[in-house]
């Protein structure tokens, strides 16, 4: 069987937005309606524009972590895209790493901090454990969720993959609070 696997390891995950809020002008300041995010299921979807400064300090930030993939679960986008989120397993590790200390005390109106349980290390081993598993099984992609410090997983519908994961005794493999699963259908996924 030849089949394609998508494996996505990047820290900062976006959607496309299901609401596009236009920046209004005042003056100098720009500034964007706030709104609430688009539910999707148990899915949020990101909406509004970044400010130029937010845009800068995540791709500062983003560097900085991914210097330190043991310590820190990834960055990304706050849902309205008005602050970024610093995923950390350990808060005081911020203050250890000079670069990532100044980042954050420069800017605490616009960084959030929020405690995870793995890091990037972790939750990347955990995505090639079930790349591994699930191997030649109807995986279709897998990836980092840092938003929910959880490895997402496609598996094709019907499949013995996702038998295996509906499994009661295969958390002993793959953790299911590591893991949110989607059902995906490739032949879909390949006409598009």
């Amino acid at each position: 069987m030849n089949q394609k696997v998508i494996i996505a390891s990047a820290v900062v995950l976006l959607a496309v937005p299901a609401l596009v809020a236009l920046p209004m002008v005042a003056g100098n300041a720009v500034a964007t309606p706030k709104a609430q995010p688009v539910e999707m299921g148990q899915e949020r979807l990101w909406h509004g524009e970044a400010s130029p400064e937010v845009d800068r300090l995540i791709e500062r930030l983003g560097g900085e972590v991914a210097q330190y993939p043991d310590l820190f679960g990834g960055v990304a986008l706050s849902y309205d895209r008005q602050m970024v989120k610093l995923f950390v397993v350990d808060p005081s590790s911020i203050s250890r790493i000079s670069a990532i200390d100044a980042i954050v005390r420069d800017n605490p109106a616009l960084i959030k901090v929020v405690d995870v349980n793995y890091s990037i290390t972790e939750l990347e081993s955990h995505r090639d454990k079930a790349i591994e598993v699930l191997h030649g099984k109807d995986l279709v992609a897998a990836s980092i969720d840092s938003m929910n410090n959880t490895v997402s997983l496609a598996v094709e519908k019907n499949s013995e993959a996702e038998a295996m994961l509906a499994l009661p005794g295969n958390s002993s493999v793959l953790d299911p609070s590591l893991f949110k699963v989607e059902l995906a259908n490739q032949a879909e996924l390949s006409a598009n």
